[in-house]
């Protein structure tokens, strides 16, 4: 940035020596290209609807969903139009002070208790008090360890070698049909035990876990390449254009065409 202008405006802020709290407003359209932080960061999306990639992953955030980026790991971040943002910034060394850990990949949450914690840790930033940092503390231990669960459950246990099996073969065919019978009888069990054990690890049933396998493909393919949007969606897997416009639209939040051009102006 030229001089000293800056990207957002800081509506509030406030220091507590563990953490800052603050909230800054973004203008839409604004781009901020890859960058890291020197401290791991919250994020809560107040208003607003911007794109995020962070890692392999791409993400449009909506309204009410909350990130974690771990110290130094790069992302990058378009504001699809005007919205606030509620961010705090952890000191090095927290929470392992206090016997707690934070994850060393992302996390990210779009609904449950890490966003109602996030909304009343807000709630300390506009209403402060002499309470305010240990009520600050305290919660963000409770987030901190929903943050570790997050990512060390359920996906992330280790799952029997024919359930992995499974999964693997969804990851190499993602544009192939799917029958719960057939991947069943491949990995020789019963399509209702396959069905229980995939959501135990999984959390979601085969067909929510390709249809987002093939929402990313989708994503890849739009940035990656010029290729039609009806070929796009043969090559993801969609039996056609419109239905593979419908699904993408519930899954990022945008559509197809939308997410292509934020993708080639990023």
């Amino acid at each position: 940035m030229a001089g000293n202008r800056l990207p957002y405006t800081l509506e509030r802020s406030v220091d507590l020596g563990f953490c800052s709290l603050r909230e800054l407003t973004y203008s839409g359209g604004l781009h901020l290209g890859s960058h890291c932080h020197d401290r791991a960061y919250i994020h809560l999306a107040v208003s607003g609807q911007s794109r995020e990639v962070m890692e392999t992953h791409t993400t449009v955030r909506n309204p009410g969903s909350v990130a974690y980026a771990p110290q130094a790991a790069p992302h990058a971040h378009t504001f699809l139009n005007t919205g606030r943002s509620f961010e705090i910034y952890l000191q090095n060394g927290w929470p392992e002070r206090l016997g707690g850990r934070l994850p060393e990949r992302p996390v990210l949450f779009e609904e449950g208790p890490a966003v109602s914690i996030m909304r009343r840790l807000r709630a300390e930033l506009y209403e402060p008090d002499d309470v305010t940092p240990v009520m600050t503390q305290a919660l963000l231990l409770e987030i901190a360890a929903l943050m570790a669960r997050r990512v060390g459950s359920p996906e992330e246990r280790r799952a029997p070698r024919w359930l992995s099996g499974v999964r693997d073969y969804l990851h190499d065919n993602v544009n192939e049909p799917v029958s719960l019978d057939a991947l069943a009888q491949m990995a020789s069990v019963h399509p209702s035990h396959l069905t229980r054990a995939f959501r135990s690890h999984f959390r979601c049933t085969v067909g929510e876990y390709v249809r987002n396998l093939r929402v990313e493909r989708a994503k890849h393919l739009l940035v990656a390449t010029s290729l039609p949007l009806a070929e796009v969606a043969l090559d993801a897997g969609f039996a056609n254009q419109s239905h593979f416009s419908r699904v993408f639209r519930d899954y990022v939040g945008t559509t197809p065409a939308q997410f292509r051009s934020i993708g080639k102006d990023a």
